[in-house]
């Protein structure tokens, strides 16, 4: 059976967030990327800034 580690690994939180509909904001930068969820007429209902977007094993947010 996997634990929560395992699973940290091997999924990135990019690839959650984008799953859940989340897009990236590319217009505040790629060193600390943002992702937006937002209705169908565009209003902002959410965002996640990531840190250590390139280090699966040091993702928080």
């Amino acid at each position: 059976m996997l634990t929560f580690d395992d699973y940290k690994a091997k999924i990135s939180i990019i690839q959650i967030l984008e799953d859940l509909g989340y897009k990236q904001d590319i217009s505040k930068g790629k060193v600390s990327p943002v992702f937006k969820l937002t209705d169908g007429a565009g209003n902002k209902l959410d965002e996640i800034i990531i840190k250590n977007p390139h280090s699966v094993q040091e993702h928080y947010y």
